[in-house]
């Protein structure tokens, strides 16, 4: 169960799909109620009386530091504790309309709205309000040609002062009420298959926004009509066009066959010349393909033709290099083995002469003798 306030500018259709979706039933109080009225405002002013009591034992415990998350964690259960007080919860939730057996907006307590000096004369006037006031303001539908229309609005707005009638008698002990604040919808809790309590959302749903919200749903009916008969209308047309055909004598029929089989030769004489003329672009870019390849090759051999020639060269000019110089070696050696040998007769011719004129010189004395 959702426990909210009645203040329209609350209204928030995104919260009822929410609680739509999880199978909660919301209980809002009429729209524009006081501040006594809403259950929140009375139940967490203890909490925030509670939790700032706590805090400020704490600081004055621990002077100069501040509150951390740490220190939230250890404050909170006491404060949790405290503000959870059977007596304290029933005590106020009673004057806002909670009790054991239920929860009754008409039990709010009175000496929340009178004036101690006028007591008896505002609590007639109150009561007499409420007794004037239903749970939902009256519905004045707006002006509209469509009678239909605001006749089944008025049947709607009936159906939600029923069922609101009939949340107002369901037993829901405070035991069984889960309290927060939230202040977007982006921060509303998932509700589980486990969890059981109800929830206090921030944000309420005032007649005005439940008639909103029920037009909208209305609309989108509407727009799921108008689909459905235009999905009948082209059904109702292709039926007409099939008794035509029927209708057709022997010879139109042949001859629409006639046309339906020369069409479909044309597709598939189209289809088959395009599956061709992508054959031939195959087959072309395929061909050149090959050329390229072809030219590559062959610019591969021209290039390594040149390189074998250059090296060819290379090693031709080496190996004429190297007989040049295998000619002039033997030409110095040649050279070198002539000049030996004329050392050698010049040294012989040398013996020669000295040797003679040893002998002559001998045959002289000789004779002197």
């Amino acid at each position: 169960m959702w426990l909210t306030d009645g203040q329209s500018a609350r209204f928030n259709l995104k919260v009822l799909d929410f609680a739509e979706e999880n199978g909660l039933e919301e209980f809002a109080y009429p729209p524009h109620t006081t501040t006594a009225h809403a259950l929140l405002d009375r139940v967490f002013h203890m909490w925030h009386t509670t939790y700032s009591k706590c805090v400020e034992d704490w600081s004055k415990a621990n002077p100069g530091k501040q509150v951390t998350k740490a220190v939230f964690a250890a404050v909170f259960p006491d404060a949790w504790l405290k503000w959870t007080r059977g007596i304290r919860v029933h005590a106020v939730a009673s004057k806002v309309g909670i009790s054991e057996d239920g929860i009754f907006p008409d039990r709010i307590a009175d000496l929340l709205f009178v004036v101690k000096s006028n007591l008896q004369n505002e609590l007639t006037k109150v009561i007499k309000a409420m007794d004037e006031k239903s749970v939902l303001p009256p519905f004045t539908p707006e002006p509209s040609t469509f009678a239909t229309r605001t006749q089944k609005l008025e049947e709607e707005n009936k159906m939600l002062r029923e069922e609101l009638l009939r949340l107002r008698a369901q037993p829901l002990s405070p035991e069984e009420i889960g309290l927060c604040t939230i202040k977007s919808d982006k921060q509303i809790p998932e509700v589980g298959t486990s969890r059981k309590k109800a929830t206090q959302v921030w944000g309420s749903v005032p007649a005005t926004g439940l008639r909103g919200a029920l037009r909208e749903a209305e609309a989108e009916e509407e727009k799921r009509r108008d689909a459905a008969e235009l999905q009948e209308m082209f059904a109702a047309c292709a039926q007409e066009l099939e008794s035509i055909e029927q209708e057709m004598t022997a010879p139109q029929r042949a001859a629409a066959a006639a046309a339906k089989e020369a069409e479909k030769l044309r597709k598939e004489a189209e289809k088959q010349a395009e599956r061709v003329r992508k054959e031939v672009e195959k087959a072309e870019r395929e061909a050149e393909k090959v050329r390229k390849d072809a030219e590559k090759a062959a610019e591969k051999a021209r290039r390594d033709a040149e390189k074998e020639a250059a090296k060819a060269q290379k090693a031709l000019e080496r190996e004429s290099k190297k007989r040049e110089r295998e000619r002039v070696a033997q030409e110095k050696k040649t050279e070198a083995e002539a000049r030996k040998h004329a050392r050698i007769s010049n040294r012989a011719s040398a013996q020669g002469t000295t040797a003679s004129g040893f002998a002559g010189a001998l045959g002289d004395i000789t004779n002197m003798v």
